[in-house]
């Protein structure tokens, strides 16, 4: 009786719990484009730390902040493989960034609009493409800006600042989701303190980037400056979904979120505002195409998912009738449980298995042998699984050549303009791709790799 009881009040955390780990279960490996590139980092950090060879790992992360691969090469030390860290880690990172999600929205709406906040999470779309794109350093440190905000609402600032310092550790714009909850609590309650926390912030990020790599925090305030603020497509938008697709996905709780919003501008509680300062703080930047205003969307939707919870709490607490409650929630639980079952079930992966397997193939080769790349999709994969040198185009440091000449190289299908790399070749490219060269001078290695002597 005591089980059942305890099942029926935690059904949504229970059942959110199930659905992200069956998107970890079933997706696994087959994550996105990102997966190869962290893969390749994390094998020169553990090969480091095992073997002493510092070779490459340098150069491999120079210009990425130092947060992530430091926990890497504890983890690596501790005995843990890199593949356990690439795929169970993130799959434990994206639970946790829901926990942390639930233990933030039940301190300050309580424990209802928690469970349906944290249900809204795990069935939310732009979530589950956070995770398809492998957009670890996102996900991981978003864990230390939400606990950065808790501290923050608990008046709690040096916490506050220390989980914020950590989360701009892993990923710079983790860090500016807390500069806008610090901006958005200042105008609430015009407390001084909150200034000197956020210098705080600010002089042990600057110090630490000083010293580990200066040139990255330039060169993120040199992009946003010259690149924000400008109403046509860039760059430097980040690779992900732009508003117009949010606003497809995630309709069903943005209705949630306004009214969750009315409810909190009525009551004017700290908190609230707190939210509501910081959705709009976010939506104008994404509007005004700020550095990575893409990326930002994941933010914003973490946002509007815990005013969501706590407006369909309030809404669902208005029907008097306890069959017609449970009927409504049911099937509202039921409909969204199904569609984001459908889309994890539909949504083609990044890469197949038996690509990845034939990738994997060439660590089995000659030890100096080049790995080209024609098909774009396909290049952080070889550059993770492969073991060899990768050649892709304006990819990668192995480059050697401007954008005019394999643009050239693509329409005239000469492979002799590879002879400058290490041979033989291990072309990695689909027939489609490999129907423009000269086939006489191809062995097929596999279905999608040829061999070039």
């Amino acid at each position: 009786m005591v089980v059942y009881l305890w099942v029926k009040n935690n059904i949504f955390f229970l059942l959110s719990f199930g659905i992200i780990f069956s998107v970890v279960l079933i997706r696994g490996q087959y994550l996105g484009y990102d997966t190869g590139i962290y893969r390749h980092n994390f094998i020169l950090i553990s090969d480091a730390i095992y073997n002493g060879h510092f070779g490459g790992i340098f150069d491999a992360i120079k210009s990425e902040p130092p947060g992530l691969y430091g926990i890497v090469a504890v983890l690596s030390y501790a005995g843990i493989s890199v593949d356990n860290i690439l795929v169970a880690g993130f799959g434990l990172s994206f639970l946790f960034l829901g926990i942390s999600l639930y233990f933030f929205v039940k301190n300050i709406f309580g424990k209802k609009s928690a469970c349906l906040t944290f249900f809204l999470f795990a069935t939310s779309i732009i979530q589950l493409e956070s995770h398809f794109f492998m957009l670890f350093k996102s996900v991981f440190s978003l864990i230390f800006g939400i606990w950065a905000l808790y501290f923050l609402v608990k008046n709690k600032y040096l916490l506050s600042s220390l989980f914020a310092v950590l989360a701009g550790l892993i990923h710079p714009l983790a860090f500016m989701f807390f500069i806008f909850g610090l901006m958005a609590y200042y105008i609430i309650i015009r407390d001084k303190s909150i200034i000197l926390a956020g210098l705080m912030c600010l002089a042990s990020l600057a110090l630490i980037y000083n010293i580990y790599n200066h040139e990255l925090i330039i060169g993120l305030l040199s992009n946003t400056i010259n690149h924000s603020f400008v109403f046509s497509p860039n760059y430097y938008g980040g690779k992900f979904y732009g508003l117009s697709d949010y606003f497809l996905f995630a309709p069903h709780y943005i209705v949630f979120a306004i009214y969750g919003a009315i409810i909190l501008k009525k009551k004017k509680s700290k908190e609230g505002q707190l939210l509501i300062g910081m959705a709009l703080i976010i939506l104008s930047l994404i509007l005004f195409k700020f550095y990575f205003y893409n990326r930002l969307i994941i933010y914003l939707d973490i946002i509007v998912l815990m005013l969501a919870g706590l407006g369909l709490e309030n809404m669902a607490s208005r029907f008097d009738k306890k069959t017609l409650k449970i009927v409504l929630s049911g099937a509202f639980t039921t409909l969204l449980t199904v569609m984001i079952l459908f889309y994890l079930f539909s949504r083609k992966p990044e890469i197949i298995s038996t690509e990845l397997e034939e990738i994997k193939s060439l660590c089995s080769v000659e030890q100096n042998v080049s790995v080209f790349i024609t098909e774009p999709r396909l290049a952080p994969w070889a550059y993770g699984y492969s073991c060899r040198e990768v050649i892709a185009p304006n990819i990668f440091g192995n480059d050697k050549f401007s954008t005019d000449d394999w643009n050239k190289f693509w329409e005239s299908g000469d492979l002799g303009m590879l002879s400058i790399y290490k041979k033989p070749i291990y072309i990695v490219a689909g027939k489609e791709y490999a129907k423009n060269f000269n086939r006489e001078r191809l062995a097929q290695y596999g279905n999608i790799i040829y061999r070039l002597e």
